[in-house]
């Protein structure tokens, strides 16, 4: 009985949150950011840099792909990079395990394309500027910004949600100047216990209730 119950909420609660989380961006609350304390874009170009335990026993591997012009930085706020040529650059995350992971963007403007590939299914939920242009390519999802600045129809601010071990994030600018800057910031989803679990335990007690009657 034990066992079954157990099975029943973390059934409950991953049915619940992802029914929210199709209809609308995932609060902080309810994310656990993940940790790249110790970030050295040098070692990361150079062949790949791993942290570990960024999420419970979870380790990931960070690389670049193509020519990084302006050197990213991480801090609390996020991984921060930047062109000031046109072109594009990309980096590569693969974690030891699957992850519901969330990628935070923060300023997609008009000459800026974001496009994440992963090996799970993407989806966009925006949250504040311009609602950029979304398109599907082969295997992952792209954001063609459609705005300027910080206002309601500014650059575009969103979510990238999946469940994947794999994200490949690639930048494209279309003009060498002013320099595009970009922060993003990984985390993972932690079900919120006031909301989700004591829903899922009303059900579990429902579901006991109506097997009692049965028996």
């Amino acid at each position: 009985m034990r066992t079954f119950i157990a099975r029943f909420v973390a059934a409950s609660v991953a049915v619940l949150f992802a029914a929210n989380a199709a209809s609308a961006a995932v609060p902080s609350s309810a994310l656990e950011y993940l940790n790249f304390a110790g970030w050295n874009h040098a070692t990361i170009a150079a062949g790949g840099q791993t942290f570990n335990d960024v999420y419970e026993d979870v380790d990931v591997t960070v690389t670049t792909i193509g020519t990084h012009p302006i050197a990213s930085t991480y801090s609390a706020a996020g991984v921060l990079t930047g062109r000031d040529v046109a072109g594009s650059h990309s980096f590569r995350f693969v974690f030891s395990r699957p992850l519901d992971l969330v990628l935070e963007v923060n300023s997609v403007d008009r000459h800026e394309t974001l496009s994440v590939f992963t090996t799970g299914t993407e989806s966009y939920m925006h949250q504040f500027g311009g609602s950029p242009t979304v398109t599907t390519p082969s295997g992952g999802i792209a954001l063609n910004g459609v705005g300027f600045g910080v206002n309601p129809t500014g650059a575009s601010k969103g979510q990238i949600i999946t469940f994947a071990d794999r994200m490949t994030l690639s930048y494209q600018s279309s003009v060498s100047s002013p320099v595009k800057w970009e922060r993003f910031r990984l985390a993972t989803i932690v079900p919120e216990p006031n909301t989700f679990l004591m829903t899922a335990l009303g059900l579990v007690g429902l579901a006991l209730r109506n097997r009692k009657r049965n028996s």
